[in-house]
């Protein structure tokens, strides 16, 4: 199947860290004979002007219906699937992370949040959500032109909307409705669990893991909180980078190694 992955990121301020996450995406699609394109900024420009009046300012929204538009963009030019994967997803065991599975012709990830029991030092709650760090589209499948009918209703409401309000929140809510295809071995790590995988935290590794419904071979390691300090956490370049070390350590054995069980 002629299939392209896309991503995005600017040119300037690029850590170490987001580089390498990069170039895992990079091997990984030619591991799989995929054909690879980065665009800088110039992946907004298919954006209209009452979308960016209505949107404000806020890019996450703006990347989320950037990227069905190019799916729509390379599905008409002839690539018979598009993938698009966030700049700070990181590959670390690049022969599991498949997404023949799909069988819907679409899909995302399977996303889990943990946080720290409330009132407790101790205890971890995991909340199960969707999110479109990865998102895949084939050629005619459904559900694309509706998931842009649904983000353009959204916006030309012009309501407030929050930063993941088009991404997680939406897929999400439609997930409690009905199926949607994900990939299940992507971990999202939030400021807690990087800081988890960064100190090899079994407290917080072992509840996390042990919940996905297999090893992770992939996660997003969101670029976003970067300098921002949440859940009691400052999210710096260097945790980010200590957290990488261990993911991409002995092909990820070194962290799913954390797993107990097999979740049913």
């Amino acid at each position: 199947m002629k299939t392209i992955v896309l991503q995005s990121f600017r040119r300037h301020d690029v850590p170490a860290w987001m580089n390498l996450c990069m170039d895992s995406v990079r091997a990984w699609a030619a591991s799989r004979a995929y054909q690879y394109q980065f665009l800088d900024d110039a992946f907004f420009e298919p954006l209209p002007d009452w979308f960016l009046q209505s949107a404000g300012t806020a890019k996450t929204i703006w990347t989320d219906y950037a990227r069905v538009l190019w799916a729509r963009h390379f599905l008409a030019q002839g690539y018979e699937r598009f993938i698009w994967v966030d700049a700070d997803v990181l590959v670390f065991v690049p022969a599991a992370l498949t997404v023949e599975q799909l069988s819907q012709g679409y899909g995302f990830c399977h996303e889990i949040q943990a946080a720290r029991t409330k009132g407790a030092s101790t205890g971890v709650e995991l909340h199960h959500r969707i999110n479109n760090a990865i998102s895949v589209y084939c050629r005619g499948n459904p559900f694309l032109d509706f998931y842009r009918h649904a983000m353009e209703r959204m916006v030309r409401k012009k309501a407030p909307l929050a930063h993941d309000s088009l991404g997680t929140v939406l897929l999400s809510h439609l997930g409690m409705v009905m199926p949607v295809p994900v990939l299940l071995n992507v971990g999202l790590f939030n400021p807690l669990t990087l800081q988890a995988v960064a100190a090899d935290d079994a407290s917080i590794l072992g509840p996390f893991l042990s919940a996905a419904y297999g090893p992770l071979a992939a996660a997003n390691v969101c670029q976003s909180l970067r300098g921002r300090r949440l859940m009691g956490v400052q999210v710096s370049d260097e945790l980010v980078a200590a957290a990488i070390e261990n993911c991409l350590r002995d092909g990820g054995g070194h962290l799913n190694r954390h797993r107990r069980q097999t979740s049913p």
